[in-house]
């Protein structure tokens, strides 16, 4: 994998003291920070049956079936939002810069019930 942070030693009108930026060179969609902690909550043991004593028994799950819970989760989170119209689109920077004037979204009427 190759780096996605890239630093740079940026040098300010005062030559004595240098500023180190730091710069991501990937971004990720605000869905990303939810999945990441709730992959850190799948990865939490399973309940697998019962020890011999009668105890419950837990077990981890793989790190795909994980990651996978999280997403049936998240996508099941997105689709609520979007039934209740507790999302709406925003167009793209392309559409903005077509059409040359002020363009924004009008969120759906909220859902009752």
């Amino acid at each position: 994998m190759s780096s996605r942070i890239e630093v740079a030693v940026l040098k300010p009108d005062d030559a004595n003291f240098n500023r180190l930026q730091v710069q991501a060179r990937t971004a990720y969609a605000p869905e990303a920070s939810w999945m990441a902690h709730l992959v850190q909550a799948c990865a939490m043991p399973w309940p697998d049956g019962q020890t011999r004593s009668g105890h419950q028994a837990y077990r981890l799950p793989t790190p795909a079936e994980a990651v996978e819970r999280a997403f049936a989760i998240v996508d099941g989170m997105l689709a609520e939002f979007e039934r209740r119209s507790w999302s709406a689109p925003i167009p793209s920077v392309e559409d903005l810069r077509i059409k040359g004037e002020p363009v924004g979204f009008v969120a759906k009427e909220k859902h009752q019930g």
